[in-house]
């Protein structure tokens, strides 16, 4: 169920009976392929009541131990040291979408054709994320992500002039989807809309920092 490298990582972080409570979790997670807590109490095999299997999960759920930093960053950075060489630049997705009641923001590794959670947040709202709460995802990860070169890859939603401003001076490169009808200025010039650059019908417009063009500042119509 867990590749063999996790599993040192998770012992160290979990008692031994949290540790069993976890392996039988994600066994009935891949089988039933369910999340629901009345399901997954009324299959895991505990001798006890179903009232008392369905709270025990609960607290096992809400457990500190079970801290994203403490428990996933260690993995996460094995995953790293083997799959990722220091010389190239690590492509990170940040993007939110709602399931359910959820309104899940997360930032995800771009590997291949796949992506891989790095660190996610639950927004007590609906809608958009801001500038506080990107950050406050982003924080953490490119703290665990310091030893690499990283390209932060955003959606309409996230591309802000705070946020591309606060990443540049982190010295974070960036590529993020803006709208044509925004007008951008670079550096000495005029403001320029995006639609009166030739782009093509249908090409999508992206705020990028590099080093030959740097975005100075981007706004609405």
């Amino acid at each position: 169920m867990f590749p063999q490298f996790y599993i040192p990582h998770l012992e160290k972080q979990l008692k031994p009976a949290e540790y069993l409570t976890l392996k039988k979790l994600v066994y009935l997670l891949q089988s039933q392929k369910q999340v629901s807590i009345e399901l997954l109490a009324s299959l895991i095999p505990y001798p006890i009541q179903f009232e008392s299997r369905r709270r025990s999960l609960q607290r096992f759920l809400n457990l500190d131990s079970r801290n994203i930093e403490r428990l996933w960053f260690p993995i996460v950075k094995e995953i790293l040291q083997a799959k990722f060489p220091k010389c190239k630049p690590l492509k990170i997705a940040l993007d939110r979408t709602q399931w359910r009641a959820q309104n899940v923001f997360m930032l995800t590794l771009v590997w291949e054709k796949r992506g891989i959670p790095l660190y996610w947040r639950l927004l007590d709202k609906r809608g958009s994320s801001n500038i506080y709460e990107q950050q406050a995802l982003l924080a953490p990860v490119l703290e665990l992500l310091s030893d690499y070169s990283v390209i932060v890859l955003g959606d309409r939603s996230c591309g802000s002039v705070k946020l591309a401003s606060w990443l540049s001076q982190k010295q974070v490169k960036f590529i993020f989807r803006v709208k044509q009808e925004r007008y951008i200025q670079s550096e000495n010039s005029d403001y320029t809309r995006l639609s009166e650059l030739g782009l093509l019908p249908g090409t999508r417009c992206y705020l990028i920092q590099c080093k030959s063009y740097q975005i100075k500042r981007v706004w609405d119509v």
